[in-house]
């Protein structure tokens, strides 16, 4: 009877180890949604970039080159369903690599409304197969969303002072911008007289990263204006005519007549540092280099929603006044 005991109790151990196996596989490996296998991607640093974006790091037992996603974990976000994440090296998917991951996170495409200082939003995070999808289509299934949330916890992120002094000049749109009919003209003969001051930032770059060459992805303003979201995060460049200045803080706003056309305008946002010290005067002709943020809308002074693309620079070049023939 007592070998029988022991015998009974050996397989029971036996069991309970096989299932404790079982259940550490299953929280590391996740489920199955279609051809896709789901890994936990286990964030153990958060640090922020000096985009003002989160740095996520972290360890996986996902294989070497699976892709990490971090979306919205509430159904109710208006953003849920959107890949939030990219590469340190930017514009391409963060990879699992040696059992570990670092992520870029942007805070535009996880929190809804303003992106207030100690805003806490849940956030999913993990590792997907099998996922072939190009990092410029920003829209993950939300089967796989829901699948990801059933299995594996949710991460916290919260939104720093310095993210919300950021990101309020995407916000401020509306105001800034309905503002910019009555204030034109005013704004115009203010220009021409201190066109000198432009004229010595002329051709000069506003950036000490120069090489700019990766920026030429042939992306129209089109195909910004028509397909925003396809385009959201992708290297961006531009030539037109500055018809607005707005500085506010460390932070400068430009609305841009690309190739002087009046009805092709974008918003394009930039911290002031990248200026190093200059000052972009309305009239100006400008490059600027950087990533699509989407659309931005604004109400105009006759009451009307006017939707525009926007991106924010990293890269500026500043040629002077633009010639008064500039977009005919």
């Amino acid at each position: 009877m007592k070998k029988g005991f022991a015998l009974t109790g050996a397989i029971m151990l036996g069991l309970l180890l096989a299932g404790c196996s079982n259940d550490a596989s299953a929280a590391s490996s996740g489920p199955k949604v279609g051809n896709h296998k789901l890994y936990s991607a286990k964030v153990t640093k958060i640090a922020e970039s000096d985009d003002d974006n989160w740095i996520l790091s972290g360890t996986s037992k996902a294989p070497d080159g699976t892709k990490i996603v971090v979306t919205p974990s509430e159904s109710s976000s208006l953003n849920y369903g959107e890949v939030a994440s990219e590469s340190k090296s930017l514009a391409s998917w963060a990879k699992v690599k040696n059992g570990k991951f670092t992520v870029l996170v942007d805070p535009v495409s996880l929190v809804d409304g303003d992106e207030k200082e100690g805003l806490a939003t849940k956030t999913e995070v993990f590792a997907i197969s099998n996922y072939n999808k190009k990092w410029t289509e920003p829209e993950i299934s939300k089967k796989i969303v829901s699948a990801a949330k059933k299995h594996f916890k949710p991460v916290t992120l919260t939104i720093s002072s310095k993210q919300e002094a950021y990101y309020k000049t995407l916000d401020k749109k509306s105001s800034s911008s309905s503002s910019s009919s009555s204030s034109s003209s005013v704004s115009s003969s203010s220009s021409s007289s201190s066109s000198s001051s432009s004229s010595s930032a002329s051709s000069s770059s506003t950036n000490s990263d120069n090489d700019t060459s990766s920026y030429n992805t042939g992306i129209t303003y089109d195909q910004l204006a028509r397909t925003p979201k396809q385009y959201k995060g992708e290297k961006v460049t531009f030539t037109g005519e500055v018809i607005q200045v707005i500085e506010d803080g460390s932070y400068t706003e430009l609305r841009l007549a690309v190739d002087g056309d009046s009805d092709n305008i974008i918003l394009v946002d930039m911290k002031n540092k990248i200026l190093n010290g200059s000052r972009v005067l309305e009239n100006d002709l400008v490059t600027v280099y950087g990533k699509s943020a989407g659309t931005t809308s604004y109400e105009s002074t006759s009451g009307e929603k006017i939707t525009i693309p926007a991106m924010v620079t990293t890269n500026l070049q500043d040629k002077g006044k633009a010639s008064d023939d500039y977009g005919d």
